[in-house]
């Protein structure tokens, strides 16, 4: 069942998806261009990426649209099943839980990976960019890393790498788990 429902995704629609979620980042990352020139100690690619930079809107607006942007390619595949019928007919013939599995491992998977590249190839074009330098807390004390609003602060200053890493697996799981939670709504009823 699950490679059957897997090769019903739309793979155009997918990459077509992904293409335009990629323009996120690099919007993010076009006014940092000016600033790349005239770094002299205090950015890197740890105080400037996605996950970190406070002062932009356009990572907020990334991180506010998080579970959408995570729901959609699979969330569009079940929607169609849905209005075609498809899945009341796959659950008269085969097992509820191989349904209810298939489903949700794709969306699980779709949605991981439409959260997770945006935020890795904004981290990794920070590299052309910025020296990397580790952050210091006081040089960088202006962004405001403290124990009450990002977690593992410690590991930001002494692994900001491993930190980074961290962050973007934790906001590619995070995403899809919100959704996750909202297609087993459908599956309740």
């Amino acid at each position: 069942m699950f490679k059957f429902i897997f090769r019903r995704i739309n793979r155009r629609y997918f990459l077509a998806l992904l293409l335009l979620i990629l323009l996120i980042p690099l919007f993010q990352i076009y006014p940092s261009i000016s600033l790349a020139t005239e770094n002299h100690f205090l950015d890197s690619p740890y105080t400037r990426w996605m996950s970190i930079d406070p002062f932009n809107t356009i990572s907020a607006i990334f991180f506010i649209l998080l579970p959408l942007i995570a729901a959609l390619p699979a969330g569009s595949l079940l929607r169609k099943d849905i209005d075609s019928g498809f899945i009341y007919q796959s659950l008269i013939k085969s097992d509820v839980r191989q349904v209810l599995g298939s489903y949700l491992s794709i969306s699980f998977g779709l949605g991981f990976i439409v959260v997770l590249i945006p935020l890795a190839v904004n981290f990794g074009l920070y590299f052309f960019l910025f020296p990397n330098i580790v952050p210091d807390n006081l040089l960088n004390s202006n962004l405001l890393i403290i124990h009450q609003n990002t977690l593992f602060v410690t590991l930001y200053y002494s692994h900001p790498f491993l930190h980074a890493a961290l962050s973007i697996l934790w906001s590619a799981f995070l995403g899809r788990t919100i959704f996750f939670i909202c297609h087993c709504e459908f599956f309740v009823d």
